[in-house]
């Protein structure tokens, strides 16, 4: 298990993502679209 330091939200954020993107999962952020606009998931298998 990974452990990580304390770190701010925004930090702890791009870690978690950079796990799961070695992981080949991809996480896309709209920061300006409210959730109520858009929102969702998509699971591709090649």
């Amino acid at each position: 298990m990974t452990r990580f330091r304390r770190t701010s939200s925004s930090e702890s954020l791009t870690n978690w993502k950079g796990l799961l993107e070695d992981q080949d999962i991809y996480i896309v952020q709209f920061p300006y679209v409210h959730v109520n606009e858009c929102r969702g998931f998509s699971i591709a298998e090649e």
